[in-house]
């Protein structure tokens, strides 16, 4: 029997620093089989204490910088438990990500070089900047990401996602996001941005250098151009953490030019729930990869295997997996840090093989069967 947990990731942040996410023997968390009445509810604890991602509780002293809350309960009347794909329709995927831990090391390498590292570290960032970058800079765990997706569960909810696995119901939503990665995942604000309009045009005139937009690409090359100080570069940094790491995608698409004008006033940046728009980003590629679709083309095709990528941050989900099914985390993570348990989570963890598993290795690990890898 495979061991999976749907983990009550509700309870309060204190425990979990004691507590894996996918502990067992959480009497709280009760789980629902594929074929329970879906009526019932599936507890979710106590409601989060309301942390911040330096570990520090902030409730009252500013809403925006909060891991959200979730209720208590789930009503499982929005889910149908009805898997998106039959056992066999399952098909071969590739999956890929934009998202690099590369840019981690381009923008350490040139803003160490005009010495504001430092600087960066200590940013809204910091949390997701102490891993060792010599163990993310791996492949990722693609078959492990398609795994998971081909069980799929229907649902109507647009902010989590939700799996099947050995008949129990497990869920990824921006509670486990926001426990993974120790990103700001509050509020967004919706007042107007706080940032001088006139710095904000010079910032824009000096970068854009007589062009209508930027794109991550042009970033990069600001970072590598004698033509700007330390203090420029590390705003750019900043723009570019986010455009090309947190939101990944095309490396050809047209940076955000609010982000520009946000980025003059490193207070505001640094208060902005990066976090929430990553996870929306994310979870949005994931829940609309169309399973049906490439499982007929790949029918179609006598087998040939159907490619697709994810954007946003899926590093998270990566390590979500390894977590909230210990098999996998057993089998292809490995754990840096038992006890205590840090947060960000992703802290904990690193991918222990030099290749990633293929899909056959997935489905053999998670049937308990032996596997030379």
């Amino acid at each position: 029997m495979v061991r999976v947990v749907p983990k009550n990731v509700g309870r309060e942040l204190e425990e979990n620093q004691e507590h894996d996410i996918s502990s067992e023997g959480d009497e709280s968390s009760k789980t629902v089989s594929d074929g329970d009445n879906a009526s019932k509810t599936v507890s979710d604890g106590n409601e989060s204490s309301e942390t911040s991602c330096n570990g520090d509780k902030s409730a009252e002293e500013n809403d925006i910088l909060l891991i959200p809350k979730r209720e208590t309960s789930v009503d499982l009347s929005q889910y149908s438990l009805r898997k998106e794909l039959e056992d066999g329709d399952h098909f071969d995927g590739l999956v890929s990500i934009l998202s690099r831990w590369d840019v981690v090391k381009i923008i350490q390498y040139y803003l160490e070089k005009e010495k504001v590292y430092n600087q960066f570290m200590n940013s809204c960032f910091g949390c997701l900047l102490k891993v060792n970058l010599e163990n993310w800079n791996k492949n990722y765990c693609g078959q492990i990401v398609h795994y998971l997706l081909q069980r799929r569960v229907v649902s109507l909810k647009k902010k989590e996602v939700w799996f099947i696995i050995d008949g129990k119901p497990i869920r990824f939503g921006m509670k486990e996001f926001a426990m993974i990665t120790g990103l700001n995942c509050g509020k967004i604000p919706t007042g107007k941005a706080l940032y001088d309009e006139g710095k904000a045009k010079d910032f824009l005139d000096l970068v854009l250098n007589k062009k209508s937009s930027l794109t991550g690409n042009d970033l990069k090359e600001i970072l590598k151009s004698d033509r700007f100080d330390a203090q420029t570069k590390l705003k750019i940094a900043m723009v570019w953490f986010v455009e090309s790491f947190l939101w990944a995608g095309d490396q050809k698409r047209t940076v955000d030019i609010k982000n520009m004008k946000m980025v003059t006033n490193l207070d505001y940046f640094n208060a902005y729930p990066w976090g929430r728009r990553s996870f929306e980003m994310t979870i949005e590629f994931l829940l609309n990869v169309n399973l049906k679709k490439k499982s007929a083309e790949w029918k179609e095709n006598n087998s040939t295997s159907k490619g697709y990528s994810l954007q946003g941050f899926p590093w998270a989900f990566m390590v979500w997996a390894f977590e909230a099914i210990p098999i996998l985390g057993e089998a292809f993570g490995q754990p840096l840090i038992e006890s205590p348990l840090p947060l960000p989570r992703l802290l904990r963890w690193y991918d222990k093989k030099k290749t990633p598993p293929d899909y056959k290795t997935v489905l053999l690990t998670m049937q308990n069967k032996e596997v030379n890898t």
